[in-house]
């Protein structure tokens, strides 16, 4: 539960930033009929864990998650579109003030890049790695 509410915090955040392609295959949703070779953008993540922060009753869990946002391009086209739409990401990653159930979201590490082509695509990856405190 806490992981989901954390994946739409964070995609709450993706979603505002501008200049985000039309086609969006977010993790844990179907995805309709692909546009053809339209950029598009996909979510999830590449590591999660949660480990208690304290002792007691009442002891609280630490988590702590890396984000991967996925930009991909259809290759040789504009690659500086792409990594611009990937520092804008990392950018509004780092501006956010969002908290979980009462708990203020940290972001440790922010990262754009490599830029790294796969078959038809340019993959442009965001990574964001946060924490917070829960129950």
């Amino acid at each position: 539960m806490i992981y989901q509410t954390l994946l739409t915090t964070l995609r709450t955040v993706l979603t505002g930033v501008s200049g985000l392609p039309a086609d969006r295959r977010w993790l844990n949703t179907a995805a309709g009929p692909s546009t053809g070779v339209a950029p598009f953008v996909e979510d999830g993540f590449t590591a999660i864990d949660s480990e208690f922060a304290e002792c007691g009753p009442n002891a609280m869990r630490r988590c702590e998650a890396t984000y991967r946002v996925s930009i991909r391009v259809p290759l040789n086209t504009d690659a500086h579109a792409a990594l611009s739409l990937a520092s804008t990401i990392e950018a509004a990653f780092a501006a956010m003030q969002v908290t979980i159930a009462g708990q203020p979201v940290e972001v440790l590490n922010s990262r754009a890049g490599p830029a790294l082509p796969e078959n038809a695509w340019l993959h442009v990856p965001v990574y964001v790695t946060v924490t917070f405190d829960h129950q």
